[in-house]
């Protein structure tokens, strides 16, 4: 079993020290690579801390989003040789990412991608996937919230749409005889297959690099991890005959994105 590099006193004992910790939080937890066992020695760590009211460091950057307040506020500092960057939230920015992820965002016919910043993203996986530094009910509670959300359908229709699209393009590459597009093209489409997939099995994320990662995680009985990493590393692509490698890609996708249920 993993075990991750930061204590959670530790961590609360660093920001205290630092004046980064506000008196009373309504919830503080570390997420992002390293704690899902990920990360590399040079590897970031997200701390997340959730308030009332909106942070006021003066040390602090701000990120926009489309919520109200209109930003967050971001506190870096390097600890042990290691980045940190502290994200300050409020109770009601989290109520508004979450509603963008409803059912009734999910009615309304909208593309993730345009609902989603990629702080947001963050922000569910860290609820998700968190390890708590102070009380845990504040996450527990918003991580139901999510669990009762739309985001896995969103996520799932968001990644098949993508790839029908792609896989159509591939296709008419193909008829054209611009096998190499057709190459490019069906491997971002097999990526968008097996995103769906894995958001099937509640394991998303918006960055590819770790695409390999979620597979492992997820086990999908669909499909073994050593046929998907043959096709994401091409190991059986044939310069030579490109239009076979497309067609199975291709097949393979398709027959995945009929599989998973929204």
């Amino acid at each position: 079993m993993h075990v991750h590099p930061l204590d959670p006193a530790q961590v609360e004992q660093t920001l205290r020290a630092e004046g980064l910790l506000p008196d009373a939080p309504l919830a503080v937890y570390c997420a992002g690579s390293v704690i899902r066992g990920w990360g590399n020695p040079t590897s970031d760590v997200d701390v997340y801390v959730v308030t009332d009211e909106p942070w006021a460091g003066k040390q602090a950057e701000h990120v926009a989003l489309r919520l109200a307040p209109e930003n967050i506020a971001v506190e870096v500092l390097v600890h042990e040789g290691r980045r940190w960057d502290v994200e300050y939230w409020t109770d009601g920015q989290v109520e508004q990412v979450l509603a963008k992820v409803s059912h009734q965002a999910l009615e309304t016919g909208a593309d993730l991608g345009s609902l989603l910043e990629p702080a947001e993203f963050d922000l569910l996986d860290g609820i998700t996937h968190g390890l708590d530094v102070s009380d845990h009910s504040w996450r527990l509670r918003r991580h139901a919230d999510l669990s009762a959300s739309a985001l896995r359908t969103l996520l799932i229709s968001r990644a098949l749409l993508r790839y029908d699209e792609y896989a159509e393009d591939a296709v008419g590459q193909l008829a054209a005889g611009d096998h190499e597009s057709a190459v490019i093209t069906a491997k971002l489409a097999f990526g968008f297959a097996i995103d769906a997939l894995l958001a099937g099995h509640g394991w998303w994320g918006k960055s590819p690099k770790w695409r390999a990662r979620r597979f492992r995680a997820a086990a999908p009985a669909e499909l073994t991890f050593e046929r998907y990493w043959r096709l994401e590393t091409m190991a059986d692509f044939d310069p030579d005959q490109p239009r076979r490698w497309v067609e199975d890609v291709l097949m393979l996708g398709g027959r995945i994105s009929m599989e998973v249920e929204l």
